[in-house]
């Protein structure tokens, strides 16, 4: 699918990737079927449209206290649609538990990371019309912080590769 890598991550999560932008040039209006359409022209001729709702239990809270829902979001492209992702059936994940050894040789690993209730929607269609591509998600079982072993993200430079150690100070 030719959508950058951290559009999918951010859309996985129930987020609307946001385009670069001058933020004095964002739009937002309440549109009557019930969501703010946040119109976001890019700095790189692109144009973002986000569909955010505010989550049913938090209707009868100020406006500065909602939690708010990414239902939609287009990007355009001097005129040509880039992608259109539609996030539906929102619901909150729990914290994943601690990971039981089989044998129990091992003590249970936890979780890696607090407590997470945040909401994420189970069902994610993401359509991108040049090329034709069409991907719809479904999640069945969502947890939020799972364990990891020490090590997962440890990566083995292949032999024979040269590396340099960065410091970023």
């Amino acid at each position: 699918m030719p959508v950058p890598g951290y559009v999918l991550v951010d859309l996985l999560r129930g987020e609307a990737p946001v385009l670069k932008h001058d933020a004095q040039q964002a739009t937002m209006a309440w549109d009557p079927h019930g969501y703010w359409a946040l119109t976001i022209p890019s700095t790189r001729g692109a144009r973002e449209e986000i569909h955010l709702a505010p989550r049913p239990e938090d209707w009868s809270l100020p406006w500065d206290r909602q939690r708010v829902r990414v239902l939609d979001v287009r990007v355009e492209q001097q005129g040509f649609e880039l992608y259109h992702a539609k996030l539906d059936d929102h619901a909150g994940a729990p914290t994943a538990g601690p990971r039981e050894d089989p044998d129990n040789l091992a003590p249970p690993l936890p979780p890696s990371g607090p407590v997470c209730d945040a909401e994420i929607p189970r069902k994610i269609h993401v359509e991108v019309p040049d090329p034709k591509a069409d991907v719809r998600l479904l999640y069945e079982n969502l947890t939020w912080n799972p364990p990891l072993p020490e090590g997962s993200f440890i990566q083995q430079a292949p032999p024979g590769a040269r590396t340099q150690p960065v410091d970023c100070e």
